[in-house]
């Protein structure tokens, strides 16, 4: 087998094996990215969750307080405007809380999308990589037969060869 064969197929060989690390490397980065995402998705729900809770404690603790204000200036608390505030105070408080709680789940779910997203893309440089490492590799192997025919072969004389 001449040199110039011997080069070709190497450095065919050596082109599909970068092409084949870069897809990997590209893919493992969209792959670490897919996991930080979903780390943040967790974290937001968390987040929402807890700050749902505490808007709902703080809530309770200011109609506990309106509760003792009005019950020490001696107001009936049963019935009438002093129980309708009483109930909108803590309406709105479970409201809010509610509100927040959606909006980390909102969150929370468009960067689990963004996540499945990350996937699928590094799924898709993974095979770009090996479809273009295959061609690379099948236009080199195509070459070899031109550079036989130009008397390259074993029995031919090149500039490599003499």
């Amino acid at each position: 087998m001449s040199a110039g064969v011997i080069l070709l197929a190497a450095g065919t060989g050596m082109n599909m094996y970068g092409n084949i690390k870069k897809a990997n490397a590209e893919a493992e980065a969209m792959e670490q990215t897919a996991y930080l995402k979903r780390i943040q998705a967790s974290q937001m729900k968390g987040a929402a969750a807890r700050e749902s809770e505490l808007v709902k404690r703080k809530g309770e603790r200011i109609q506990g307080a309106q509760l003792s204000a009005i019950g020490r200036s001696g107001i009936d608390v049963s019935s009438g405007s002093a129980l309708v505030q009483i109930a909108q105070t803590l309406a709105d408080a479970r409201d809010e809380a509610e509100a927040i709680r959606q909006a980390g789940s909102y969150r929370a779910f468009t960067t689990e999308l963004e996540a499945r997203f990350a996937e699928k893309r590094a799924s898709s440089i993974r095979r770009a990589g090996l479809l273009n490492a295959l061609g690379g590799g099948l236009e080199g192997a195509a070459r070899i037969p031109q550079l036989t025919e130009q008397g390259y072969s074993s029995g031919g004389s090149t500039a490599l060869t003499g």
